[in-house]
């Protein structure tokens, strides 16, 4: 599954001030090729969220304190 995702990315360059929405259902990345501040604003239906992968190796891949 996992490798029909990486074959299937599409990159979506964007610019500083720029508002990019996500649709839900969707599988995304976001990755920085400079420095940036980046300001994530999400619903409160934080129990569909799944993490693919988890850079902070949690099991879950939930963040407890957005949890409660």
């Amino acid at each position: 599954v996992l490798e029909h995702i990486k074959d299937n990315l599409v990159a979506h360059p964007i610019s500083a001030g720029a508002i990019f929405h996500t649709p839900p259902g969707t599988i995304h990345r976001m990755i920085a090729d400079t420095d940036l501040l980046y300001i994530e604003a999400s619903t409160t239906q934080l129990d569909d969220v799944v993490r693919l992968q988890d850079d902070q190796k949690r099991d879950h891949g939930r963040i407890d304190s957005e949890h409660k």
